[in-house]
């Protein structure tokens, strides 16, 4: 049997995630593309600095889309994946006084090995 070893394995949201590293994507909850906008691409910028300056996260790389956004994110102990993400996407629709503007929960996948990044 041939063996792949780039496949990424899923790991339960709920799960305690210490030294995981993950691919995450998380979505709006509306079709409008309010992240396509200078401001708006601006505070994910500052917030993900912010995270990582308090040494909750290691940021490997992010994507901001119209409509999502994508994370490679290592969540630093004594954080979860699931308890970052409420942190990140609160503070985020808070900032825009928008309430809420993302879609319940988020795709996640462990990445298997730093050299599958490359």
């Amino acid at each position: 049997m041939l063996e792949n070893k780039f496949i990424m394995r899923r790991v339960p949201e709920n799960r305690l995630t210490s030294d995981v590293t993950f691919f995450v994507t998380t979505r709006l909850n509306t079709t409008q593309t309010i992240l396509n906008n200078e401001y708006v691409a601006q505070l994910i910028l500052d917030t993900l600095s912010f995270y990582r300056q308090r040494s909750e996260v290691e940021i490997y790389g992010f994507v901001v889309m119209p409509d999502h956004v994508h994370l490679v994110v290592k969540v630093l102990p004594p954080l979860t994946l699931p308890r970052w993400m409420n942190r990140f996407k609160s503070y985020i629709a808070r900032q825009l006084g928008k309430g809420p503007i993302w879609q319940k929960g988020y795709w996640s996948e462990g990445v298997p090995s730093m050299s599958f990044l490359r």
